[in-house]
């Protein structure tokens, strides 16, 4: 993955030792927040969204 000014450009790809070709993502997930390949950084926040909303409704229908 990539950011900043040549994001969008093509990558060479790369192997491992084990010959195992590494794949170029447009977006990672590192400690539960996605980060995007993108001209500045920037964070996907949708998943902790829905974990959220997800959990606040099981916490609600349990208080109701």
């Amino acid at each position: 993955m990539r950011i900043g000014p040549r994001y969008s450009a093509p990558c060479v790809s790369m192997k491992t030792q084990n010959g195992i070709e590494l794949i170029w993502v447009k977006q990672l997930r590192y400690l539960g927040i996605y980060l995007v390949s993108s001209n500045n950084f920037k964070c996907n926040y949708a998943n902790a969204k829905k974990a959220f909303y997800r959990a606040m409704h099981i916490v609600h229908s349990a208080v109701s």
